[in-house]
């Protein structure tokens, strides 16, 4: 249980976590519900993530877990009743399948973050706002390259690539990397701009591994499929993953 004389959340509060079903927001919902939270999650489909709701209702009570549908989260309001009565909300989806092409893909995943937003500003119950991009948000890797990153680095490399091509198969890294930096950089615009009452955080990471919550209904997918590849001996995966130094 989380120690309630520290947490800003209510012991037994409501945590909406988007991107639920995939390999880290399953990961995500399940450490939540382990602190003694509750959890909401959005899908697409309640009828294709029912294995969801059965493995952390099973686990966790019935009461800890439930779905809700949205089919088109971009849709202004459409969160509206996915955000009621929240305390926190992991923010993990991102717009999928990735793109080469900039131009919608960028839009989309900025205009996603900021309709949660603006869902989570008439929320009076929320406090935090928890927002999942990525390293690649701040700098492209790179070997041998010394360089200062901090709080104010933005990945202007791939911002501007993104839109110079060629696009297809090949962008697709650099349009990732500017869609989350362009998501950041908007999302803390929105904040300055109307200084709700929640607080939002972003966080960088990297390549993640590790188990999946259930190989029978999520097999081996995103980047948790790489050590498999390896594994099988199939080495493409990790040979274009750039090296990176810390």
């Amino acid at each position: 249980m989380p120690d309630s004389a520290i947490s800003v959340l209510p012991e037994g509060g409501l945590v909406l976590v988007t991107g639920i079903s995939g390999y880290v927001g399953s990961n995500v919902a399940d450490q939540i519900l382990t602190a003694g939270y509750k959890v909401r999650g959005i899908v697409r489909s309640t009828t294709k993530a029912r294995w969801l709701s059965d493995h952390f209702e099973k686990q966790y009570g019935a009461d800890s877990f439930h779905l809700v549908e949205i089919s088109d989260m971009l849709k202004a309001g459409a969160l509206d009743e996915a955000v009621k009565g929240v305390s926190a909300i992991a923010h993990v989806a991102t717009v999928a399948p990735l793109s080469g092409y900039p131009d919608p893909y960028i839009a989309q995943v900025t205009g996603l973050v900021l309709n949660l937003l603006e869902s989570a500003s008439r929320e009076p119950k929320m406090k935090r706002f928890v927002f999942t991009s990525s390293s690649m948000a701040a700098a492209n890797p790179a070997q041998d390259l010394e360089r200062i990153i901090t709080d104010r680095s933005w990945n202007e490399e791939a911002c501007n690539d993104a839109w110079v091509g060629p696009f297809g198969d090949s962008n697709i890294w650099n349009v990732y990397a500017a869609s989350k930096a362009t998501a950041e950089q908007k999302a803390f615009e929105w904040m300055s701009a109307n200084s709700p009452s929640f607080e939002f955080n972003s966080i960088l990471p990297n390549t993640n591994f590790g188990p999946t919550l259930s190989r029978e209904h999520q097999g081996f997918g995103s980047t948790g499929a790489m050590l498999k590849s390896v594994f099988d001996g199939n080495t493409k995966a990790i040979a274009e993953d750039p090296p990176r130094k810390t």
